[in-house]
């Protein structure tokens, strides 16, 4: 069920008057003001109506009270009521109404654009940059040659980085290849993927030399591999990562 509802002020007065149910009452969504921070002043004008008769009312209360914005009352209200939308367009805009707009016009010449700047705030502004210049021990010179170098660095810098980026472009670092069971892959990840197995297994099995990865000696050189979900991994405990991905160690046969 409906109700329709007023927002009081402090005198009394409604300033706004609206319709809802449950407690759209209390809220401020979808309205131009806000509800009263003192509940009490929130009051319910007539309940258990259904949605037509509480868009009746809701009109008739307005019209009653009168709207600001079209000057004929004390209410905040845009909207006539009911399930009108509020008549902000066209030659019923409030904003074409020549009070309205002598507002508005006074308004935007209070800015601070264009403001003119007192004399004595300038003289004071001015008299602390001096007493600032004088406690600092080095001159200005100094502080505007070594702008002048930052620049000068700034361009050169640049010009280094762009001549490093198309250096760089294209290039194969085989510093990063591994070489796993006779093949050569980019990374160790790669060679993980490529295998389906864990990196935590390839670095725990394989021993490095210069740009090549050879297998150690040990029980960690046998493989197993789960038959469910396909992963090899060594005969020893499963670590978090090979856990996270349903290795059954009932489930392995050894391949290697």
């Amino acid at each position: 069920m409906y109700y329709t509802y007023a927002y009081l002020r402090d005198d009394g007065t409604p300033y706004y008057i609206g319709k809802g149910k449950g407690y759209r009452c209390n809220y401020g969504t979808g309205k131009n003001c806000n509800p009263p921070k003192d509940r009490s002043r929130i009051i319910k004008l007539k309940q258990n109506l259904t949605e037509e008769e509480a868009f009746k009312h809701e009109i008739y209360m307005i019209a009653v009270f009168g709207k600001k914005c079209d000057g004929t009352g004390i209410l905040m209200n845009i909207a006539d009521g009911g399930n009108a939308p509020p008549k902000m367009y066209g030659d019923d805009s409030p904003t074409k109404r020549p009070e309205v707009r002598a507002k508005i016009g006074a308004s935007n010449k209070i800015s601070l654009k264009g403001r003119k700047v007192p004399e004595e705030v300038k003289q004071k502004q001015s008299n602390t940059w001096k007493e600032k210049l004088k406690n600092n021990p080095r001159p200005m010179s100094y502080y505007t040659e070594n702008l002048k170098k930052m620049a000068e660095r700034n361009k050169t810098d640049k010009e280094k980085h762009k001549k490093h980026s198309k250096f760089m472009k294209g290039k194969i670092f085989k510093g990063n290849r591994i070489t796993y069971q006779g093949i050569e892959y980019r990374s160790i990840s790669e060679a993980a993927r490529e295998n389906n197995t864990s990196v935590y297994f390839i670095s725990k099995n394989i021993s490095s030399s210069k740009n090549t990865f050879k297998l150690k000696f040990g029980a960690n050189s046998q493989k197993w591999k789960c038959t469910t979900t396909g992963h090899i991994t060594t005969p020893g405990p499963l670590t978090i990562y090979q856990k996270a991905r349903n290795i059954d160690i009932t489930n392995r046969i050894k391949i290697a």
